[in-house]
């Protein structure tokens, strides 16, 4: 397969530096070579893997005990090493993703015990913030000190 990249310019002045960028990432993109790898099939899920396994190795030792030696044996035995390294791979895998999940457990649990501290803190502070509010309302009734801007402060600060 062929990839293609369409690389579009202006020819106007105030447009240059756009058009330059534009033209020598299409000159670094034509150098950019892919190889396609063909995925193998991991059909099957780990115990199925495991059971064909456990019975192509009975199978062999059947095989091998009563002396045969067929081309059915040798078939078998490769298909028994691909299975093998299939089911170690899948294998892998699933202790891959178990971990993964264990991190992001981990992870959640971390962030919800953050999440309750801010909470508390934020609860803390708006009752402080309101306490503030109402102990400087009384002041600017009784017209002693300039409530706006020291309400304003408070106001900041709670929201930091």
């Amino acid at each position: 397969s062929k990839t293609y990249i369409i690389a579009t310019v202006s020819p106007a002045f105030e447009d240059r530096n756009e058009s330059l960028g534009t033209l020598q990432f299409a000159n670094r993109a034509k150098h950019i070579r892919n190889k396609a790898v063909v995925n193998f099939d991991s059909t099957g899920t780990v115990s199925q893997l495991e059971s064909e396994v456990l019975r192509l190795r009975q199978q062999l030792k059947s095989v091998v005990s009563s002396g045969e030696q067929t081309d059915k044996l040798r078939l078998g035995d490769g298909r028994l090493t691909q299975l093998e390294m299939l089911l170690a791979t899948s294998l892998e895998r699933e202790e891959t993703a178990s971990n993964q999940v264990i991190h992001l457990l981990q992870k959640i649990s971390a962030l919800k015990l953050l999440l309750g501290q801010k909470e508390k803190h934020l609860q803390h502070v708006s009752s402080a913030l309101s306490l503030r509010e109402t102990a400087l309302q009384l002041a600017e009734l009784d017209k002693c000190v300039p409530v706006d801007e020291e309400v304003e402060a408070l106001r900041l600060e709670a929201s930091q």
